[in-house]
């Protein structure tokens, strides 16, 4: 276990930490995952073709909404290849899977398969169909499997901690480079906020605010950027050519930013 020793030695005792914090919020998010739209399609169309040697008559059934289209397009099109005839495309709630359902049986034609999202699978109007519907001990009724997967760990969560992130991880590379140097920079949380409202500001009032096009936008932050670099550039000049003591200088500074942004944000 030398890699463990190693991971928690004092050279990389962060990292050590991190893939603890990982563990932990891997552990209590762990959940039952259930695949959506066009995933469950294929995981479903895996399971039935595995056992199912032969094709027959399906009925497939989905929520009427973006990823319940996707998932009923997606596996009448898979079936469609394997051979499969699809006996009709329920989209929507009970009543239009009661109508499917009889729709299908007055045909006169045997129904093999119901594919369906999860949630159909315990509805009443389904189970009354098995009780009372004759033609319904033949039909199979099949879903997507769920399986056991941590949101954390999630693409959508990590997407968002990315997102949420990015802007404290430009901090830390410039706040890291002045602690090498023995400096410090109190100013760095005010000037976010000013950069934020000023962009928003002149976003608002020279470029029609939500009418904003993306040149706009990309204007609105150059010069929220810019202005910024002014005043850090002079927190800067005053610690280098004045000798004013780094946490004295940030620390106004910081001040001058709040007020700015709360200027500019009219409170």
């Amino acid at each position: 276990m030398k890699w463990v020793k190693t991971i928690f030695s004092s050279d990389y005792g962060m990292l050590g930490v991190l893939v603890i914090l990982c563990a932990f919020f891997s552990w209590i998010t762990l959940e039952e995952q259930q695949p959506q739209g066009g995933d469950a399609a294929d995981v479903l169309a895996q399971s039935i073709e595995q056992s199912f040697h032969r094709p027959g008559r399906v009925l497939i059934a989905g929520r009427k909404t973006d990823e319940g289209k996707a998932f009923t397009f997606r596996l009448s099109e898979l079936l469609t290849q394997s051979g499969w005839e699809i006996a009709g495309i329920v989209e929507g709630g009970p009543p239009e899977l009661g109508k499917g359902l009889r729709a299908s049986f007055d045909q006169n034609k045997s129904l093999n398969l119901l594919a369906c999202e999860k949630i159909f699978v315990n509805l009443a109007v389904l189970q009354n169909f098995q009780k009372a519907e004759v033609k319904m001990a033949n039909v199979e009724v099949i879903s997507p499997q769920s399986s056991f997967w941590p949101n954390f760990l999630k693409a959508s969560n990590l997407l968002n901690v990315a997102n949420q992130i990015a802007v404290i991880a430009i901090l830390a590379i410039g706040m890291t480079l002045i602690i090498i140097t023995a400096g410090i920079d109190l100013s760095v949380g005010s000037l976010i906020a000013v950069s934020a409202v000023l962009a928003t500001w002149v976003i608002r009032e020279w470029f029609g605010g939500d009418e904003a096009t993306v040149t706009g936008m990309i204007v609105g932050c150059g010069l929220a950027i810019l202005a910024c670099s002014a005043l850090g550039l002079f927190s800067g000049s005053m610690v280098a050519y004045f000798g004013v003591p780094p946490f004295v200088a940030t620390l106004g500074m910081m001040m001058v930013g709040s007020g700015l942004a709360y200027m500019l944000s009219s409170g």
